[in-house]
């Protein structure tokens, strides 16, 4: 968390910092999420798949906009979102998160033929809230590893704080109003997986672990 917290100080004062004529705008930014678990099985392959979820998310954000198209924003949003395991017979189970999230982002804007055209990227810091841990363990019957065979209970708890990455883009609408999509993906581990056994050592077994990858719909209202 302290990492985190020194990243956005180490941004808001590079944005403060920049010349006199830049032109800060607030607004608000709110958006809808469609979200895919990459679910890596180790020694459970073939047992749970990843499917798509959804969600929103809806705060503040600040524009700093320096020069010859270039600025930093940042936001607060509140964020939630709905993931999905199923096993090889359709059975399935679900979890809803619930997290504040610091998006810190570079952009860059130009005109296309009079139409205004962003990009943007940066890092978003996750912090979740509420209940973390996710059981699954309806998903998974007994199963067999090499000549043993064992019964198993999942259960995944997310991090405190998640790390992820924002590459987007858009089209502004007069200078009050941008739309656009962004894809975020995840840099690291997004939790622990922690399995029961019986019959099994635990150092035996490759335990589970996934990441999530996000395209949201994204629009930015500045007052």
């Amino acid at each position: 968390m302290k990492k985190s917290f020194l990243c956005l100080i180490a941004f808001l004062s590079m944005a403060i910092s920049a010349q006199a004529g830049d032109v800060i705008q607030l607004g608000v930014m709110g958006g809808y999420n469609l979200t895919a678990v990459n679910f890596k099985r180790g020694s459970l392959d073939n047992t749970l798949i990843g499917k798509n979820g959804s969600g929103w998310y809806l705060g503040p954000k600040v524009q700093f906009n320096a020069f010859r198209g270039f600025g930093l924003n940042a936001a607060l949003v509140y964020n939630q979102c709905r993931y999905t395991l199923e096993n090889t017979v359709g059975e399935q189970s679900s979890k809803t998160t619930h997290s504040f999230n610091i998006p810190l982002n570079l952009k860059y804007s130009f005109e296309v033929r009079g139409t205004g055209v962003h990009f943007t990227t940066g890092p978003n810091f996750a912090f979740n809230v509420g209940n973390r841990s996710w059981n699954f363990s309806n998903l998974l019957s007994s199963k067999k590893l090499g000549n043993t065979s064992y019964e198993v209970n999942g259960v995944f708890k997310n991090k405190v704080i998640n790390t992820t990455w924002n590459i987007g883009a858009g089209i502004n609408i007069f200078s009050s109003l941008d739309l656009g999509i962004v894809y975020n993906f995840a840099i690291g581990k997004v939790g622990k997986s922690a399995l029961n056994q019986t019959g099994i050592n635990a150092g035996d077994l490759v335990l589970p672990s996934y990441k999530t990858n996000t395209f949201s719909l994204q629009a930015s209202y500045y007052f």
